[in-house]
């Protein structure tokens, strides 16, 4: 699974607690090692949404290959940097 846009030039976002409005992102600052993709859109964000965080500079996205089961995945990673911690008042 990555991080794909569904519009073609977006704008990056002013800052974080404003595009995250809707979504819970003081839960997703408090994961220290970052949410998987699916954990993002479980608390209510958008690939937009996140597509545009990493475009900002307030969060970064990986992918990471893991096994479940007998079954290897990849998974993408979604970590708030600094400077999205800084926007939402989070202890970096």
């Amino acid at each position: 699974m990555t991080l794909k846009s569904t519009t073609a030039a977006a704008t990056p976002c002013p800052n974080f607690a404003a595009l995250a409005a809707a979504p819970s992102p003081t839960a997703v600052a408090s994961c220290r090692d970052g949410c998987t993709e699916a954990m993002m859109l479980a608390h209510g964000f958008t690939i937009p949404q996140m597509v545009e965080l990493v475009r900002a500079g307030l969060a970064t996205a990986t992918t990471e290959r893991l096994v479940a089961g007998s079954r290897k995945i990849e998974v993408a990673r979604v970590r708030i940097t600094d400077a999205g911690r800084r926007a939402l008042g989070v202890d970096a």
